[in-house]
Order: C-alpha cells, then structure tokens, then sequence
C-alpha cells in the first residue's frame, strides 16, 4: 500500500484469533432442553467450579445456538474461573408454538423447573465439575426478571441473582408481549399477581443485585 509519501507493507497472514470458546451444547431431560455448558479456557478438569447460568429464558429469543458470537460475554466470564450454563426452557421460540406457548398463564413455574432440570442433568454428566453449592444466576430484561425469581422462589438451588433490567410486575410491560400470555391484567388480576416479583419481594433470603433500567 502507498500513502503518497512511502510503502507500507501489510502482512499476509492474520494473527490467530484471541477468541476461541470451549463450549458444549446439549439437549437435556424428557423434553430434550437445549443447553449450553462454557467452560474457562484454561480448566484443566481439576476442580469443581462455581456455577452461573446466564439465560435469557423467555419468549421472542433464543441464546443457546451453535453461534459463538453469542458466547463471548459467557465465555469471559467463565474464564474468571466459573462454568456457565445457558439453557433455553420452554416458551423460548425456535421449536413450534407449542413450545412457545408451554407457558401460557404459568409464567413462571416451568421456566425455573426446566433450568433446575439442566442443572441436575449436567451435573449427572460433570460431577467434579460442577459445584452446585455454589450456583449463581444473572441475565438482562425476561433475563432479569428470570435471575430475581430463582433466588426468590428456589433459594436452595440458585444462590445469588443479578437482576439487569428485570420486569418486576408484568402490568408494567408491553401489552402486546405480557398479554399473550397472560391475558388482559383488568380481568386476570391475580395470574399478574402470582408472577409479579413484587409479591415475592418479602421471602427475599439470597444476595440479589438489581440493576435499573430505562427501557425494561
């Protein structure tokens, strides 16, 4: 290449890539729930690692694809020394409507029985890997919504949450996204209730970081 004033020679042959995910993909339980276990680069099988899964869990979109552009935060954060778990539970998109609609006015008992489905079933597979009493949960948006209620509603299993964005009361959200599933909040007062993280707020037990957002 000329700049007009000298050559400058640029090299043939690209460096190699600083990003190269050590992912394992998985379909797991009687419903074959695709699953995603990222482990830090360097492990060397040599101990159990504290666990944290990283979902999105709700509908409209679906994170466990064989995509390694999707990973990059997970595989970061496994590479501080975690394994990461991303799993996508009944009424995430990409496998009929029936699946979608799994969840149809039970928001929340499905998708947190589906994750504690791939936490026992990966650990059947890694048991000196993965160290289930240690197990922490974060994600973004339904995501946020999703990390609040495991440690409200399974403080056993999910011990400690960060919350991005999360909808706490679904009234607050898109009609047309909460209502198709849980129907007009006027007359379906109480399922809008029994999902709502308001409700739960008092059996609080576990570290929760709640981040705010302005658009969720």
């Amino acid at each position: 290449v000329n700049d007009g004033n000298k050559d400058i020679n640029i090299k043939e042959e690209q460096a190699e890539i600083e990003f190269n995910p050590r992912i394992e993909f998985f379909d797991l339980g009687k419903t074959n729930i695709s699953a995603a276990l990222i482990l830090p680069t360097w492990y060397k099988n040599d101990k159990k690692l504290p666990v944290i899964f990283a979902p999105y869990g709700g509908p409209h979109f679906a994170n466990c694809l064989k995509n390694a552009s999707l990973f990059l935060t997970d595989q970061w954060l496994a590479d501080q020394g975690f394994a990461v778990i991303v799993a996508d539970n009944r009424g995430t998109p990409g496998r009929g409507k029936n699946w979608e609609f799994e969840i149809f006015e039970n928001w929340s008992e499905k998708i947190l029985s589906d994750q504690i489905t791939v936490m026992d079933e990966l650990n059947k597979k890694f048991p000196n890997v993965l160290d289930l009493e240690k197990v922490g949960i974060t994600g973004w948006s339904f995501g946020g919504y999703f990390a609040a209620l495991a440690v409200l509603q399974a403080p056993d299993r999910f011990h400690a949450a960060i919350a991005g964005a999360p909808v706490t009361d679904m009234r607050w959200y898109d009609t047309a996204y909460s209502e198709r599933y849980l129907g007009n909040p006027n007359i379906e007062s109480k399922k809008y209730d029994d999902f709502s993280l308001i409700t739960k707020a008092e059996k609080l037990s576990r570290p929760l970081l709640i981040i705010h957002g302005l658009a969720d």
